[in-house]
């Protein structure tokens, strides 16, 4: 009876530890989306001579396809960690419950990021006249 119990707590500890990573390997796309916010802001990469303005919107652009690929990451991991069928064993189900709120979470920070990129795309140049206007 015991050695069913540890089997079952090793098993879950197993699959958490593999969530995490799963959970953590969308994080670098997340930091590479601010980066480049950062760096089409700063003008970083203009090597055309085009105004900071249009580079920034330009690097909405960009992000916003960032955040699709984000999308469809969490997309492949909620697929990997509720799977769909009938029968769930009860180490599943306790993932579900662990991970469900930290899977939400993503989900919402991207389609923030998705809103706002394309909010930037549209509208960067303005706005960054109108802030570089209003700081000089």
């Amino acid at each position: 009876m015991t050695d069913t119990v540890v089997q079952e707590n090793e098993k879950i500890r197993k699959e958490d530890a593999k969530r995490k990573r799963q959970l953590l390997s969308i994080a670098p796309f997340i930091l590479l989306c601010v980066a480049v916010l950062v760096a089409g802001w700063m003008g970083l990469g203009n090597f055309f001579d085009e105004d900071r303005g249009v580079w920034f919107a330009k690097s909405g652009a960009c992000v916003t396809a960032l955040s699709i690929v984000i999308s469809q990451r969490i997309q492949i991991l909620e697929g990997m960690i509720f799977p769909r069928s009938s029968f769930v064993p009860a180490h599943v189900a306790q993932l579900w419950q662990r991970w469900a709120p930290r899977l939400k979470m993503l989900q919402r920070i991207n389609l923030c990021l998705g809103i706002s990129s394309a909010l930037i795309w549209g509208y960067g140049d303005t706005l960054f006249k109108a802030v570089s206007t209003n700081m000089a």
